[in-house]
């Protein structure tokens, strides 16, 4: 059975486990941002309305132009897998920092800009945690390994 799916998915000798952490990274990812992004999403629409949605679509861009020079700096200053878990840790923080204003305040009595705020801070997360898994995994496989395990990681 180990060989059939060695062969199934192209896998070289010694590098299924390598293969098999990436991709329940990338599982775990998805998994994350599916369930953040839906919660921001319907709490944004339920406490804000979706005429509002055009401002988030006109301010992420912005908001990344901050985020990409900042983002390149780190990455040449620390290198991916400290950036990495930098942006682990800066994750969990705004989770937490999001999750406790939403519990003093309440999800009926907490300001608009809350909202606006969690919405684009998920939308760029959401840019930016692909961009940072790919450049992750690009760091551990050459350039002909990572196309052919492309499609199993996508996958994932």
């Amino acid at each position: 059975m180990s060989a059939w799916l060695r062969q199934l998915f192209r896998l070289q000798p010694g590098e299924g486990g390598r293969v098999a952490l990436f991709a329940l990274l990338g599982a775990l990812l998805q998994c994350g941002l599916a369930i953040g992004l839906s919660t921001v999403d319907s709490l944004f629409l339920a406490h804000i309305g979706i005429g509002r949605l055009p401002v988030i679509y006109v301010l992420t861009p912005f908001v990344m132009l901050i985020y990409i020079p900042v983002y390149s700096l780190l990455i040449t200053r620390l290198g991916i897998e400290r950036v990495f878990q930098l942006t682990l840790g800066v994750l969990t923080a705004g989770g937490i920092v999001f999750g406790s204003i939403f519990l003093a305040l309440g999800l009926e009595t907490a300001p608009a800009p809350i909202y606006y705020c969690a919405k684009l801070y998920t939308a760029v997360w959401w840019i930016a945690l692909y961009t940072l898994y790919w450049n992750f995994a690009d760091n551990y496989f050459d350039i002909l390994d990572a196309k052919r395990l492309y499609s199993l990681f996508s996958g994932a």
